[in-house]
């Protein structure tokens, strides 16, 4: 049995900014979605952040956040959120580098 969502748990604060494009241009531009989650229930939210957190943390990604856009996820009252990714130009010149 699935436990209730604790509204009480307090949100951490994630370092990432909101996507100021549609999904379909994010990956038309080599971003990976990595993670989804419902930005209102702290407890994935706080999960979201650690996985920004653990994808920033070698300099090899950026991250963005970018909320969900078919109208079943724009009525979700959680709000559906998904994470994308992408190397970073330093990780992507250390790849060529490296003939990977």
């Amino acid at each position: 049995m699935e436990k209730a969502p604790n509204f009480e748990e307090e949100f951490k604060t994630m370092n990432c900014p909101d996507a100021e494009k549609s999904i379909s241009e994010l990956e038309a531009e080599g971003w990976k979605q990595f993670f989804s989650f419902h930005a209102r229930i702290p407890s994935q939210w706080n999960m979201a952040v650690e996985k920004v957190e653990e994808a920033k943390r070698n300099g090899d990604w950026e991250v963005v956040m970018a909320k969900g856009e078919s109208e079943l996820e724009k009525r979700d009252i959680n709000v559906v959120a998904y994470l994308y990714r992408r190397k970073t130009e330093q990780r992507t010149a250390w790849d060529k580098e490296h003939g990977y």
